[in-house]
This record gives C-alpha cells, sequence and structure tokens, in this order.
C-alpha cells in the first residue's frame, strides 16, 4: 500500500483469455479511473525508444520490423519458449511501467478508487501497491477459445502463455474477490457492480 494516500488502489488481473479488458472497460464507462500496465508497456516500446533499443539489445535484430516498431509476435515467440528469456524481459519491463503507473497516480488524488489492469500483477509483485486485488476468471477452454478467436494464435500459442502465467488455482486464492466471466456479459457486469457498491 502507498503510505499517505487517500485514495483506493484496486488490481484487476487474471489469466490470458479470462477478460480483464472487458471488466476494465465497463469501468471506464462508468466513468472510473483505470491504469492499463499494457498500454503502459506499449508506449514504452514505441519506435526509436531508448527502451525498446535496449531490448533490441538484449535479444537481437529480428524482433523489430522493417520500420524500426516492435515486432510483438517475434518477441513473444523468443520469451515464451525461452523462460530465462522471459525473466529478462520482464525484469526489464516490469520496474519501468511500475514507475509510470505510479507517477500517473498523482493526476489522480481527487480519486476515491483508481483502477490498475495488469496481467502480471501477482508475477510482477504490485499486489503490495493494492488495497484489493479483482481477479477475472473463466474456466480453461473458455479462455482458450477466447484468445484463439481473438489472436492469431494457434491452441499451442494459448497454452505455451497459459503456462507461462500463474496458475490459476494460485492467482484464485491471492484474490480478495473473484470475478466469474464464465457466462455472459451482463452476468460478468452484474458482479462488478456489486462489488463497487461495496466500496
Amino acid at each position: 500500500m502507498m503510505e499517505g494516500k487517500l485514495m483506493k488502489l484496486i488490481g484487476i488481473t487474471g489469466g490470458i483469455g479470462a477478460g480483464k479488458s472487458s471488466v476494465s472497460d465497463y469501468l471506464i464507462k462508468k466513468g472510473y479511473v483505470v491504469l492499463d500496465a499494457d498500454k503502459v508497456s506499449k508506449e514504452l516500446l514505441i519506435s526509436g525508444s531508448p527502451l525498446l533499443l535496449h531490448i533490441r539489445n538484449l535479444f537481437g535484430e529480428t524482433i523489430l520490423n522493417q520500420d524500426g516498431s516492435l515486432n510483438r509476435k517475434v518477441l513473444s515467440d523468443i520469451v515464451f519458449s525461452n523462460p530465462v528469456k522471459k525473466a529478462i524481459l520482464d525484469k526489464t519491463m516490469h520496474g519501468k511501467i511500475l514507475e509510470i503507473i505510479l507517477d500517473r497516480l498523482k493526476n489522480f488524488s481527487n480519486e476515491k478508487v483508481v483502477f490498475i489492469d495488469a496481467a502480471l500483477l501477482f508475477e510482477a509483485n504490485w499486489d503490495s501497491y493494492m488495497d484489493q486485488i479483482w481477479v477475472v476468471d473463466a474456466d480453461v477452454e473458455t479462455r482458450i477459445l477466447r484468445v484463439i478467436n481473438r489472436d492469431p494464435l494457434s491452441r499451442e500459442e494459448v497454452i505455451k502463455r497459459m503456462e507461462n502465467q500463474m496458475e490459476r488455482k494460485e492467482r484464485l486464492k491471492k484474490a480478495d474477490y473473484i470475478l466469474d466471466n464464465s457466462k455472459s456479459k451482463d452476468e460478468l457486469y452484474k458482479q462488478v457492480n456489486e462489488l463497487l457498491n461495496k466500496l
């Protein structure tokens, strides 16, 4: 928890395909502030940025497209097939992303609550900064099908990514609240509203 802060900081996390974005999008529509770790990561890795050049030095020229932008597919293929390289990338990125998120929180000092959307909230050890953690969850098969329908990934690639995240059972154990996203969006939003009413 951040010393001296009045706002409540709530982490939203969940395994790939669980539906974190659905929760975040709904909260934004309701007028809440959501800081998205993935969006911050993309900002940090724009063409020509010092961090992108550093990552190129770590992983090689193949991670760049011809125009100098990041080829996310190539970088993902490298790190999701090599736990050591994934650990290097995570260590490089997590601290920088957290630094920016904490800095941006200063702009929302009048907010009663701010949400942090982060897939690797627990893996990055950001849970210690949160007052509350919501884990969005769905059964494994539902999640696999969602990702295959959303991204150009094979079933094997999705499973490999799941294996690189915290085990579902462990994630659920660490949650303050679990949002079951295995049914309709309306069912999910109903659960979100119930939690908002408790704040």
